[in-house]
């Protein structure tokens, strides 16, 4: 019964076998945007790591390092000095397609024993839009726990950021349409 259940896709299993597995899949979308504003944005996931900090007023202290070819990003509790997650990306030079961002989840506090996971940064051109798509994570705490905790801070925290990006897109707007006429452009 085991191999005729991993050939049934996710979304038809029984609810008992997906809450056995307790794999986060988590969509936030954020917009609408414009082509340039969405260029101006760019890279949504160094906006995401310097606005984290500011957002949660320091609670969280986000450390960069550089390895190889890979940013290593650390979320840590800055008065317990936890690490909470552990993430990885390839360089922004060297990521891979134009509209996707990927950083995998290696570590962490939060992190469960098994596969790490990832979160993405996705942009879709076609509606205007950009997705935070969290999947395949594991949580270290018990569903139940993890779903009335670690997942509602993650869609408030989400949700805050793409309200941020909206304000920063209509500050921008508002920038440029409060320049004199004469006013050198602004770059």
């Amino acid at each position: 019964m085991e191999s005729k259940q991993k050939l049934v896709p996710r979304a038809y299993r029984s609810a008992k076998t997906f809450i056995k597995q307790s794999t986060v899949r988590s969509i936030q979308r954020f917009g609408p945007f414009t082509a340039e504003e969405i260029a101006t944005l760019r890279p949504i996931a160094e906006r995401y790591f310097t606005w984290l900090p500011k957002f949660l007023l320091g609670i969280v202290r986000v450390q960069k390092s550089q390895l190889e070819t890979k940013v290593r990003v650390t979320f840590i509790l800055r008065f317990f000095s936890l690490r909470l997650l552990v993430l990885e990306h390839q360089n922004t030079a060297q990521a891979g397609s134009i509209g996707t961002e990927l950083i995998s989840i290696v570590d962490g506090l939060l992190k469960g024993p098994v596969s790490g996971g990832s979160l993405e940064f996705r942009v879709i051109q076609s509606e205007s839009v950009i997705l935070a798509i969290v999947r395949d994570f594991v949580p270290r705490l018990p569903w139940t726990v993890y779903r009335f905790t670690q997942a509602k801070i993650h869609v408030w925290v989400m949700q805050k950021f793409g309200k941020a990006l909206l304000e920063e897109k209509n500050n921008d707007k508002n920038l440029v349409n409060s320049l004199p006429l004469n006013h050198p452009p602004l770059m």
